[in-house]
């Protein structure tokens, strides 16, 4: 009893001296010259660890609140470059809850933190590579490694609980890139060890970041092109995220593809000025694949005038397979709806460079004026509702298209196709073609869909006494040219033809035939029977030409040439073949003429036009050619005349000698008749 009341007083005067200890190291370390020795034993290890120059301000330590500071940390690269500089980090802690294998962290505060990292190239070694180097883990024997294994499996798991992050001012230059953020916050963090990456989604952390700043400068083949991406607010509650005020632009520091051409479409890859809203839910985040829901989207890009309403999908990444479900994009007055589509993309860290990419039945509606700006402005008036189906698929070289359907709500204008779009890398060697299986326009859906253009329109009567057009063929969109080819059918009987529009030259070329065209029945000329012929054309697109000639002769023609060959025509009860034509005309007049060969006369006749609405004022004068007939100068005629009397002069000769000659035989004939009669009235008298 009397050793366990010693032992008691010495325990109780240890536990004293314990108490007495840890108050005066408390006092101690909360002293200034504690707090400066502390500062000048962490300059001094990590200097010697990194072997650069390093700068502290100041350091703190509190044991009763768990409050460690760092006040001005400057820190130069080996080349003795300013690659780290911070303003302050204040980390406040729970130290208690260690005990039980717990870190409870109230907050961490960063502030002021800039960074200047480079690696010039791919084969060089990062300017921060030696800091990650020094506190890199350092080689063990495989009997230390499986000892560390042994602790590891016998090692309690740490929990982690952190009630704060917070991050201000942080200003990053790496190579040409540049990340700026105004600030991070991050709350309600619970961690430990055996947590896998699938659980992150029921977190409860809170997560916002705001002034989310990069800019860069990417390699092109046209040069190089300045990015910016700046997000204004980020919002995330796994597994919901929101996205506010994305702003994207870039310059390619080229002029605008539009530039002194109002004509073409706003929208170039090389100039954007894209702001966007965005919506998002991961459902599921692994090590190789995510699940994500785009619930909702704004994006409108203010310099093209691509203005997206809404979109949203789900998708499905598994490692470099893409899954998109549920695809829906509005327009102003256009939906785009997509089931399913999967994409392939490129593994070009292991030399694999193959994308590929298809989609199920996509259906839609659409203004085509929703893409004017962007791409076409001369569709700016087109309101007409059209109603698409296609299928597509794809590789980084070109797409296909297939089961291609576009009709209007009444089935007035229907068109059924498939085709492709080849040589996407190189524009000198872009193909678009389609193949048109059948295309009908019935009533007056013809001049409804001209009307949406803002364009002169000429023989619209013509066009509608077509009556209803079918078309089979295809078309081809080349650089700098596109071509059409097929077979017309209409009321007034069927065509064959083949035009082109060369942007280059800016005239549009072709041929067409037929076999029996009405052309009375379109020109609104009765008398002119069903023709068979064969046509050339050649017709200037070109405005500035254009509208010299309209300036100096007004008219409402269409520049250019035609030649055609008529294998068989018919005027009232007048059957004609292998009838000449030719017309030319200045936009204010065409002029013509009219050749019909013949066995003994060619008939012919020049006309004149001033309107295609009414060709019954043309102007017709006829004129024949009989063969052998020449006109001869009076040379000729005095030279023929003269030939001509010296015929004369040699017919009257002859004939005066002929009469003399007949005289002369009639008069030896006489003579010899009396002497016949002589000689017979004497041998009477004998």
């Amino acid at each position: 009893m009397k050793y366990a009341k010693t032992i008691l007083k010495v325990v109780g005067l240890l536990a004293v001296l314990l108490i007495v200890l840890l108050i005066a190291l408390t006092i101690v370390i909360h002293t200034g010259w504690f707090q400066k020795k502390l500062k000048g034993e962490a300059k001094r290890y990590l200097t010697e660890t990194l072997q650069t120059r390093l700068e502290i301000d100041s350091v703190g330590f509190s044991l009763l609140h768990g409050d460690i500071c760092l006040y001005g940390l400057d820190i130069d690269d080996r080349q003795q470059r300013q690659m780290l500089q911070m303003d302050a980090l204040e980390v406040h802690a729970d130290l208690l809850p260690l005990l039980h294998h717990r870190v409870n962290i109230s907050s961490i505060e960063i502030n002021g933190l800039k960074a200047n990292l480079l690696k010039e190239r791919p084969d060089t070694a990062a300017n921060y590579q030696f800091v990650l180097d020094a506190f890199k883990a350092r080689p063990t024997s495989p009997k230390e490694e499986h000892r560390k294994e042994e602790q590891k499996k016998d090692k309690k798991t740490i929990a982690l609980n952190l009630d704060r992050l917070s991050i201000s001012d942080l200003d990053v230059n790496y190579n040409d890139k540049h990340y700026r953020l105004e600030s991070l916050d991050l709350r309600d963090i619970e961690y430990n060890e055996a947590a896998n990456l699938k659980d992150l989604n029921r977190l409860n952390a809170r997560l916002t970041l705001r002034g989310v700043e990069t800019a860069w400068v990417s390699q092109t083949k046209k040069g190089p092109v300045d990015n910016f991406l700046r997000i204004d607010e980020i919002k995330a509650k796994l597994p919901e995220v929101n996205i506010k005020g994305l702003h994207f632009s870039n310059d390619n520091r080229l002029p605008r593809k539009n530039s002194g051409k109002p004509k073409r479409g706003w929208f170039d890859a090389g100039h954007m000025n894209l702001v966007s809203d965005l919506d998002l839910t991961l459902s599921h985040i692994g090590k190789d694949s995510i699940v994500v829901s785009l619930d909702r989207c704004v994006a409108k890009d203010t310099l093209t005038g691509i203005d997206a309403r809404d979109i949203h999908l789900k998708a499905k990444v598994v490692g470099r397979e893409l899954h998109l479900s549920n695809i829906a994009v509005q327009q102003i007055a256009t939906t785009i709806n997509i089931d399913t589509a999967y994409m392939r993309l490129p593994d070009k860290a292991h030399g694999d460079s193959t994308l590929y990419y298809s989609t199920s039945v996509i259906r839609g509606r659409t203004q085509l004026r929703d893409i004017s700006r962007p791409f076409a402005p001369v569709l700016s008036g087109f309101t007409m509702p059209l109603n698409l189906r296609a299928r597509m698929n794809g590789d980084g070289d070109g797409m296909q298209f297939s089961d291609v359907s576009v009709f209007t709500d009444d089935k007035a204008l229907t068109v059924a196709a498939s085709g492709h779009i080849k040589g996407l890398k190189d524009k000198y060697e872009l193909n678009v073609h389609f193949d048109v299986k059948r295309m009908t326009a019935k009533g007056g859906i013809k001049e409804k869909v001209i009307s949406q253009f803002p364009v002169k329109k000429f023989m619209m009567k013509q066009l509608h006494r077509l009556g209803t057009i079918g078309y089979t063929g295809s078309f081809d969109v080349l650089w700098k040219k596109e071509q059409f080819q097929g077979i017309l059918s209409t009321s007034a009987g069927n065509m064959n033809f083949f035009f082109q529009l060369d942007e280059l030259t800016k005239y549009v070329s072709g041929k067409a035939s037929s076999k029996a065209l009405n052309i009375g029945q379109v020109m609104d000329m009765p008398d002119i029977g069903p023709v068979s012929a064969t046509a050339n054309f050649r017709i200037d697109i070109s405005k500035p030409r254009t509208a010299n000639m309209r300036r100096a002769k007004g008219g409402k023609l269409p520049i250019g040439h035609v030649d055609a060959v008529v294998e068989r025509a018919s005027y009232k009860f007048v059957s004609m073949t292998g009838i000449h034509v030719n017309i030319d005309s200045d936009g204010a007049i065409a002029q013509g003429d009219l050749n019909v060969p013949g066995k003994f006369a060619d008939i012919s006749c020049d006309f004149s036009f001033a309107n295609t609405d009414a060709m019954q004022k043309m102007k017709i004068k006829p004129k024949m050619k009989i063969h052998g007939i020449k006109k001869l100068s009076d040379e000729e005629k005095a030279l023929r005349q003269a030939e001509k009397a010296k015929k004369k002069e040699e017919k009257a000769a002859a004939k005066a000698q002929r009469k003399a000659e007949k005289s002369a035989a009639k008069a030896a004939k006489k003579a010899e008749k009396e002497a016949a009669k002589a000689a017979s009235s004497q041998s009477a008298s004998s």
